[in-house]
């Protein structure tokens, strides 16, 4: 294809509202992906003290006075792994959750916030005499805010937030508890703890309440985009063919 050819075809209707669309595509998305790292980022800030708590205690484990045979030691120091790597995947399991219902809830507003503001533009001038450009960029937006509001309940985010927030903080108590088993053992004579054998089963019913994996979504949540984008428009679109059919309509004799 020559360059005249080539300058013909980038200048026509169609192809300038093509590479407007992707060029405002772009921009969304860039948008998108440096909200979700900044989310990211505050997330592993708010998690440094964790980490760094999580880090020394493992570095204390080899020093732990865990009771019992060596056969209930080793069980105990088991269950107690068990209980903190699980309390670290659903604290990452959960940050991840954050940080995208953070870019959900961002992306539906900015961009419902510019579909609102083009409505209001066009609305103005009126939508026959509105700019084509200025329609196209209307529709990317308003496909875009239900694109991104569709998120929360499509992954399920909040549900799944909620609960691997539990999950994270019972692990977390369980740890605790068994660190605190650990140090005060055998405790006071007049109200003496179980025995490390009875507290090993005490400890797997714990683990079994807390055992699950939680990563829900919602396939009937996807929205019909084109329906959306038609409500929006004949919502705020076309108030002229409204009046004009109200004032076509002859009272009743």
């Amino acid at each position: 294809m020559d360059a005249q050819k080539l300058k013909t075809l980038v200048g026509s209707l169609p192809a300038k509202h093509a590479l407007l669309v992707v060029g405002l595509f772009a921009v969304i998305m860039a948008i998108a992906l440096s909200v979700g790292h900044k989310a990211d980022q505050w997330a592993r800030d708010w998690a440094v003290p964790v980490v760094k708590a999580n880090s020394e205690r493992a570095a204390q484990d080899a020093r732990l006075a865990v009771p019992g045979t060596l056969g209930e030691q080793a069980r105990l120091k088991t269950q107690l792994r068990d209980a903190r790597g699980w309390a670290e995947h659903h604290r990452l399991v959960t940050a991840f959750f954050y940080g995208r219902y953070y870019v959900a809830i961002t992306m539906t507003s900015l961009s419902a916030l510019f579909a609102a503001f083009l409505v209001g533009t066009i609305g103005i001038k009126g939508w026959q005499h509105a700019s084509p450009y200025a329609v196209t960029t209307l529709i990317v937006f308003g496909g875009a805010a239900a694109f991104f509001g569709a998120f929360p309940g499509l992954y399920q985010q909040e549900e799944n937030i909620t609960k691997n927030k539990a999950l994270y903080l019972g692990y977390v108590a369980l740890e605790n508890e068994m660190l605190s088993y650990f140090a005060t053992y055998p405790g006071d004579p007049k109200k003496p703890p179980q025995r490390p054998n009875e507290y090993i089963h005490t400890v797997d019913e714990k683990l079994r309440g807390l055992n699950d994996m939680v990563v829900k979504f919602d396939r009937s949540a996807i929205p019909d985009y084109v329906t959306e984008i038609n409500k929006a428009l004949n919502a705020e679109g076309h108030p002229e063919e409204a009046r004009s059919g109200a004032d076509n309509t002859s009272p009743p004799k």
